[in-house]
């Protein structure tokens, strides 16, 4: 999988959450909220698909929600939740142009929907588990990204205080161990001391 791709991936998994923050407010703006995240999460995975398939060339060419499902699977691509998934859509039309606001028990529905497709599909096309996604797989170092991933989790339980001591600690690995800033000052003060004469 390239950076790219995961970047992309971490970025849908970061929108569902935040839709899933918005759901747990209840409040009709914060419902209207999730069911935008929701669906366009589930839309930028689908752009991700066809640009990984190249059914599109890129993630700005337009399609509509639909026919972009469409040409994904006249491909063979299997693509679970179907008519949940353009249930959500036609939803998240009638918000943004009627202004109907949804009610709780559908968001709630919709969450449960799009994070069982994102599971299923991210793990078909990606083969990578969902709940595994974060920007720390792009850290090089096998210590430093567990350090990474750790502090991620910490802070998605928030458990705040820990994922700041969990980065803390992963700086000062990053730092003093794996960077070597002492060892590499030291050559840099020689190298400039010789050459100040």
């Amino acid at each position: 999988m390239s950076e790219g791709e995961v970047r992309k991936l971490v970025l849908i998994r970061g929108i569902f959450l935040h839709g899933c923050a918005h759901t747990n407010l209840k409040d009709e703006i914060s419902r209207v909220l999730a069911v935008h995240h929701f669906d366009f999460s589930v839309e930028m995975m689908l752009k991700c698909i066809a640009v990984k398939h190249n059914i599109a060339s890129s993630a700005k060419q337009e399609f509509r929600f639909k026919d972009l499902w469409d040409e994904i699977t006249k491909k063979g691509i299997k693509l679970p939740l179907k008519s949940e998934m353009f249930k959500l859509h036609d939803e998240r039309n009638l918000v943004q142009h009627a202004g109907i606001v949804p009610s709780s028990e559908d968001v709630v529905n919709f969450k449960g929907c799009v994070e069982s497709f994102l599971e299923q599909v991210i793990e078909q096309e990606f083969g990578i588990s969902f709940k595994e996604l974060s920007l720390a797989q792009l850290i090089e170092n096998d210590e430093l990204r567990k350090m990474m991933q750790d502090a991620e989790n910490l802070f998605e339980n928030e458990k705040y205080k820990e994922c700041i001591l969990k980065c803390n600690d992963a700086l000062i690995k990053a730092s003093f161990d794996v960077a070597d800033i002492f060892g590499k000052t030291s050559a840099l003060m020689g190298y400039f001391g010789e050459h100040r004469n």
